[in-house]
């Protein structure tokens, strides 16, 4: 492992370290992000472990945390390679919690759970692991599923950003150590209506999970009665050029704008008018959030139990049947067509996010931290 950034104050107990793979451009890295900046914030003593290195990052850490990364897999060396290096993580994980002796250590998402949960069997160290997705409907393959079957219980608490996550790994986690902890959400200032534009906003890597294509195939249908309205998809992945022919079939290349992964999403969410996600599965989508933050009305697919716990139909947004285009269509032409309903739902929406701002899911992540008069840096 090599260490970059600072190093940690001589004789400072380390509070928290915090283990990923990457710091890229999801959905986990933001909350990551999040959650870090607000535990510098209190004072607390930071360290991030990863396997990737900070030229892959999307999201940057702030001064005053130190970086260990442990580097990639072995590329095109064969199957005996990776497992050595898996290895070889593994015991080196183990020896940084043993020397170093953290309050607390957190990791996301179930394959770095199920490193750092292998790296402290034995040793006395408070570890907190995420399921950042469905666990229901998100293959994370046989070997890891049954891994995550195994080992989820020698953690000190699993959290998940849902209760239906929790509810899904009740069978295997004993229930005292499960929490449903939600995204923390950065509450931005409110936009004017006068901002707004004829613009329908999706965020999500271009993959068939995200079910881009749903809303391409809406947008066609709604035809001359969505005349002004265009649609605009931020993000990238293979799905590009697939997604790109779709909209020259049906006609609607001029209205659907693919610009990528940008740097800042802010000033989309601004411009936008309606906001969709008609994803086949997620956890709790960030992008969501920070649409309602915004006071964006949104639409989204009944398949999404996370999205649903914040999204009520016709109160907070509009919910339309999974993977049926003419029912997202329907739900587009009503706030098309109703700007006091885009108004109605957008304000409620906002007023909903106030419950789950970082400052609220920060202490509740401190909770699970430091259980006890411990809690103070």
């Amino acid at each position: 492992m090599h260490t970059q950034g600072l190093e940690v104050e001589e004789n400072r107990r380390v509070d928290i370290i915090f283990i990923a793979h990457d710091l890229g451009a999801g959905g986990a890295q933001r909350v990551a992000k999040n959650l870090i900046e607000s535990w510098l914030r209190k004072g607390r003593c930071v360290q991030v472990i990863t396997w990737l290195a900070e030229e892959t990052d999307f999201y940057r850490l702030p001064p005053g945390v130190q970086r260990i990364v442990i580097g990639p897999k072995p590329l095109d060396k064969g199957r005996l390679a990776a497992h050595i290096f898996n290895i070889k993580a593994i015991l080196r994980i183990r020896r940084h919690l043993r020397n170093t002796k953290p309050r607390a250590t957190v990791s996301f998402i179930t394959v770095t759970n199920i490193f750092v949960i292998l790296s402290s069997l034995g040793l006395k160290c408070r570890i907190i692991v995420s399921e950042r997705n469905d666990p229901t409907r998100q293959d994370a393959g046989a070997l890891w599923g049954t891994l995550r079957h195994l080992l989820y219980r020698f953690a000190s608490v699993v959290t998940a950003n849902t209760e239906h996550a929790v509810e899904a790994m009740a069978s295997y986690v004993p229930r005292h150590k499960l929490a449903a902890v939600r995204n923390p959400v950065v509450l931005r200032d409110p936009v004017d209506e006068r901002e707004r534009s004829y613009l329908i906003l999706s965020v999500g890597r271009l993959v068939p999970q995200k079910n881009h294509r749903l809303t391409l195939a809406a947008l066609s249908k709604l035809g001359n009665k969505a005349w002004e309205w265009n649609l605009r998809i931020l993000g990238e992945g293979p799905e590009r050029e697939a997604l790109s022919q779709q909209a020259e079939f049906c006609d609607i290349a001029d209205r659907v704008n693919l610009p990528g992964l940008v740097d800042d999403p802010n000033p989309h969410y601004r411009a936008a008018g309606i906001f969709v996600l008609s994803s086949f599965y997620e956890g709790t989508p960030n992008v969501l959030l920070e649409a309602m933050a915004y006071g964006l009305p949104c639409i989204v697919s009944d398949s999404l139990p996370g999205a649903l716990e914040y999204v009520e139909d016709n109160e907070s947004g509009l919910v339309f049947r999974s993977d049926d285009a003419g029912h997202l269509a329907e739900c587009l032409k009503l706030l098309i067509e109703q700007p006091a309903l885009r108004e109605r739902l957008g304000k409620e929406a906002r007023r909903r996010m106030q419950n789950y701002s970082v400052e609220i899911v920060s202490a509740q992540w401190d909770s699970l931290l430091f259980p006890s008069s411990d809690a103070e840096p």
